[in-house]
């Protein structure tokens, strides 16, 4: 899979606080490496160690095992990737495609809550 099949934005929020990576269509743990690690290239050049990602239209269709690589070896092994950043993971309240890939991420000792409620996702990233 690329990201052909699926189409993502990375970007600033509004306040300068966080970075937005929003993906729509469907994606597997690969892609989402591929675009986390650019999401976290902002955030370095921009020293910004809060990310919203935004996968309410997306849909994950890797399978458990997939998801399991992306959490502990794709992110772990990554030095692109700021293990200790805080991150909200937006998504629609009837997709249950990325409970496995945020369970992984947060047993792997990520920063990592899910939210259906852009509000919350956005309060958590933005308080001390």
């Amino acid at each position: 899979m690329n990201c052909a099949e699926c189409s993502h934005s990375i970007a600033l929020s509004d306040d300068g606080m966080y970075v937005i990576l929003r993906i729509i269509g469907d994606m597997d743990p690969r892609v989402a490496l591929q675009v986390t690690v650019e999401a976290h290239k902002l955030g370095r050049e921009l020293g910004v160690k809060r990310y919203l990602c935004d996968f309410r239209e997306c849909r994950n269709i890797g399978s458990v095992y997939d998801n399991y690589w992306f959490a502990y070896d794709g992110t772990q092994m990554s030095v692109d990737i700021d293990n200790s950043a805080r991150v909200a993971t937006l998504i629609s309240p009837d997709d249950q495609s990325h409970n496995s890939s945020v369970t992984f991420g947060r047993n792997s000792g990520k920063d990592l809550v899910p939210f259906t409620n852009l509000d919350a996702a956005v309060y958590y990233l933005v308080k001390d």
